[in-house]
């Protein structure tokens, strides 16, 4: 088949990584004709090929207010390019991971021309409102309004899937049924246990001890500050130290708070980490630890799963759920740095609990291989193609 995924919110340098259209692309490559249509890493760029069988057709981009690190298309020229791009793809589906501007001009346009339509839901309105920094009564308009219009665009789906319970959840809430639950899906031949870290330790000046990770953006919404916050009293126990791996608007005031705390030769800050040095960044945590409590697919902590690292975090979201209540980790309340200290702690003084969780975290990882992943979506698109077949299946 010949596969069109569309995403609304391009990651450059740090992000780029962990982007869910990027994964399942090219998972998706093995078998089939794929384009991705997303906003330009520039302000406009050529069609490429992206990956070996994925095509890209960039759409003319802008920075997102307050998010260096992240564009979204231009209204200008956008319906009309999108568009184009349909009728000379000619996809078999169309497949979308978003529902702000470019996803649903692609869902009006596809539907327009009678090609099937798969959705997925995977981030919260109230998070992109978040993102652009509105004040509190102008958050309140923005999130009901992208609720509303992220609704609209779910309903002409021909097939609405999620990546977690919670996230599933929250669309049946709207008023969206049914939905599918297919997970993010990690790679698990890349991310495994016993990947050496002794080359990423050095070249970013990590020194070998206990050692509390992070992978992601370095915003506002992924709460390291309740993380950083924690760390003096995991010390008071432990001569551990916090590893951060990425970047993001949130990355000067995060150092800064770390100096003030007097944790300035205790945080290693990475910043932008190539795609292929992420096994290993890893491989070089005791823990992988994080706080932010708006997670909807956390493919880093999947990552993190799959390499055997024993998690802490919050009690929400979706995070529970993919740690079994535990089974791969422990949580705390969210924005409690004491209690996310105590459980650091109580890993990071018993080698044995940790190793065991990690043990159990790479089993439950299993169950999210990518090649999973795209085996569903694959049969998602046949039902959505021909949905009288599909169920007879």
């Amino acid at each position: 088949m010949r596969i069109l995924i569309g995403t609304d919110i391009r990651a450059t340098g740090s992000e780029t990584a962990w982007e869910l259209g990027n994964r399942l692309a090219s998972a998706l490559a093995v078998s089939h004709d794929v384009h991705v249509v997303r906003p330009a890493a520039n302000r406009q760029d050529a069609p490429a090929i992206a990956a070996p069988g994925v095509t890209e057709h960039p759409i003319r981009s802008m920075p997102l207010v307050g998010r260096r690190n992240r564009r979204i298309s231009v209204p200008i020229g956008r319906r009309r390019r999108v568009r184009e791009i349909l009728d000379r793809v000619r996809p078999d589906v169309v497949h979308v991971l978003g529902q702000l501007s470019l996803c649903r001009t692609l869902v009006e346009a596809a539907h327009d021309r009678g090609i099937a339509v798969v959705a997925t839901s995977h981030l919260t309105p109230e998070a992109l409102a978040d993102s652009v920094l509105l004040g509190g009564g102008g958050r309140a308009v923005a999130q009901e309004w992208l609720w509303r219009n992220a609704a609209r665009s779910l309903a002409q789906a021909d097939v609405v899937t999620a990546p977690t319970p919670y996230a599933a959840a929250l669309v049946t809430v709207a008023g969206i049924r049914p939905v599918h639950l297919v997970s993010t899906g990690v790679d698990l031949a890349r991310f495994r246990p016993g990947i050496a870290a002794d080359a990423f330790r050095a070249r970013h000046g990590v020194p070998a001890g206990p050692t509390i990770g992070f992978v992601g953006r370095l915003d506002p919404d992924k709460c390291l500050d309740v993380l950083i916050r924690a760390l003096p009293s995991v010390r008071a126990h432990v001569d551990a130290r916090l590893l951060v791996v990425g970047d993001g608007t949130a990355r000067p005031r995060l150092q800064a708070l770390a100096g003030r705390l007097g944790l300035a030769g205790h945080v290693v800050f990475t910043g932008f980490v190539p795609e292929a040095e992420l096994p290993a960044a890893y491989a070089a945590m005791t823990v992988f630890a994080t706080a932010g409590a708006a997670h909807l697919r956390a493919g880093t902590l999947l990552e993190a799963m799959a390499c055997g690292r024993a998690i802490v975090g919050p009690d929400a979201a979706a995070v529970p759920g993919l740690m079994r209540q535990g089974r791969a980790g422990l949580l705390f309340p969210p924005g409690d740095a004491g209690a996310l200290a105590g459980r650091l702690v109580e890993l990071l003084t018993d080698p044995f609990r940790t190793a065991t969780l990690g043990l159990n975290a790479r089993e439950l990882a299993g169950h999210h291989d990518q090649r999973l992943t795209a085996a569903e979506f694959d049969q998602l698109y046949r039902n959505a193609r021909h949905p009288a077949q599909g169920a007879d299946r």
